[in-house]
């Protein structure tokens, strides 16, 4: 299947996006099958039963098993809950559990869990020169330091959105970046007014490619960042696309959420004695998903068949 295409051309047909393949119920052995469909950037999510939610998932690229992302859940959760159903769907990940909703406007959103504020000692000066930002190029006003939403990510705002197509980045010294910085990835992001938010470019130098279309891991750090900003205009929907002149076109869409809990830190969930009430925020973030086709495997694995699926198919149907 392919995750958040972004729409254009003609008849409103949609550019690639992210691919993904959903394995129900996978073999024992699941490194062999991920090996066995081994594509670049293309995500594998292995579900499997739950005691705690209702599917539990695995997630491997390029062969080897990663941390769970939100281009695992949203593809799982398309598989299992068709075209029309809204869920919510609960995954179980890492022994926590993710809700996938699909909401009015069609489109599939998860909810990240920001683990850290932004933070500033990541190397600026080090970090703009490795990534070749030219002089007075970085925008003001806008989150620029380390944030995570499951993984580290170095928020870089550009100035515009041309400045941003033409970097080019340095990588052997952006990897020793990284590697000083936790393996952080670096999403660089412009201000954009072509009908979304931001253009963005996701650098991940020690993933063993140059660069990667942004996910929504990177994109729930991002908006969970603006709105912690304290600008009041922040918490309202973010259309954030994919800002290469070549490679796989994305557009996710985030929104934040101020909620109180009225749990004390270190607190469990539940009113106590004296708790005293918390502003913190929910982070949805997602975008659409199609279908590209069916594949049936053997457990060798070899791929054994494979048929296109219509715009009309209906899981279940």
């Amino acid at each position: 299947m392919r995750l958040f295409a972004r729409a254009g051309g003609v008849g409103g047909s949609a550019r690639p996006g992210l691919g993904a393949i959903v394995v129900l119920g996978g073999p024992d052995d699941m490194s062999a099958l991920a090996e066995g469909l081994d594509e670049p950037a293309t995500t594998i999510a292995a579900v499997m039963p739950s005691l705690k939610a209702d599917a539990q998932i695995e997630m491997w690229r390029d062969g080897i098993r990663q941390p769970v992302d939100g281009t695992g859940l949203l593809a799982a959760a398309h598989v299992l809950l068709g075209r029309d159903g809204r869920g919510p769907m609960r995954f179980e990940v890492d022994g926590s559990v993710v809700p996938v909703v699909r909401e009015a406007d069609g489109r599939l959103r998860y909810r990240a869990s920001l683990s850290r504020d932004l933070v500033g000692d990541f190397g600026g000066a080090e970090l703009l020169d490795a990534m070749g930002v030219p002089s007075g190029r970085v925008a003001d006003g806008l989150p620029f330091g380390l944030a995570s939403a499951g993984r580290t990510t170095l928020l870089l705002p550009i100035a515009d959105a041309a400045t941003l197509r033409a970097l080019r980045p340095a990588f052997t010294p952006l990897a020793g970046w990284s590697a000083g910085h936790g393996a952080a990835s670096v999403l660089a992001y412009a201000p954009t007014d072509g009908g979304v938010d931001f253009a963005a470019r996701l650098f991940d130098p020690l993933a063993g490619r140059t660069e990667e279309a942004p996910g929504p891991t990177v994109v729930a750090a991002l908006v969970g960042a603006l709105a912690r900003s304290g600008a009041e205009a922040r918490l309202r929907p973010v259309v954030v696309s994919e800002g290469r002149l070549q490679g796989p076109a994305v557009r996710l869409y985030g929104r934040a959420e101020p909620v109180i809990s009225d749990v004390a830190a270190g607190g469990r969930t539940g009113t106590r004695p004296g708790a005293k009430a918390h502003p913190c925020l929910k982070v949805w973030v997602g975008g659409d998903v199609r279908h590209m086709g069916f594949t049936a495997i053997d457990r060798a694995p070899q791929l054994a068949t494979s048929r296109e699926i219509g715009e009309d198919w209906r899981l279940g149907a």
